[in-house]
């Protein structure tokens, strides 16, 4: 797993900053992803149905976004973890604002089905992205690269690539 923090960073650096509202977008998207293809969370912290959107529990507060500084994920994550990130990032990170916010809120989304100020399930985002967000060929991809690593087998990226 990643720490959410890590990611907001991560994303941070990628993608047009650090406004809170994008970044929660984009963390709900990478968990989302995530949940749909390996059926496990990228980053424990769950997500509320906030009327803004979903917002992910702990990840920032008041004054984080504005201060966090953008940098490379430390530890030693996932390569499917990495692999996630990259995945989002390449198709929501130049989306605008607007674009982001109609795509987490869109209709039957796990958002627009709980209620404000609940958790957001796990399971309907599992659901909702594998049936829903990801197309057969993201799905064959992130689910032979799971493969690949409960095998033991190494999977190859570029460093530079997600620092």
């Amino acid at each position: 797993m990643v720490p959410v923090q890590e990611a907001v960073k991560w994303f941070a650096a990628k993608s047009r900053g650090c406004k809170d509202a994008r970044l929660q977008q984009l963390l709900y998207l990478a968990q989302g992803y995530h949940l749909g293809c390996y059926k496990r969370p990228l980053f424990e912290a769950g997500f509320i149905a906030a009327e803004c959107g979903p917002v992910v529990e702990g990840a920032m507060g008041k004054d984080r976004a504005k201060d966090c500084v953008p940098g490379p994920l430390k530890g030693a994550p996932l390569a499917e973890d990495l692999r996630t990130l990259a995945i989002v990032l390449a198709q929501f990170g130049a989306s605008s604002d607007e674009e982001l916010e109609k795509t987490v809120k869109a209709e039957g989304s796990p958002w627009q089905k709980t209620v404000r100020g609940r958790i957001i399930s796990p399971s309907s985002m599992a659901q909702y992205f594998e049936d829903d967000m990801m197309d057969e060929a993201e799905e064959k991809e992130l689910a032979a690269l799971s493969l690949e690593a409960e095998k033991g087998r190494g999977i190859v990226y570029q460093r530079e690539d997600f620092a």
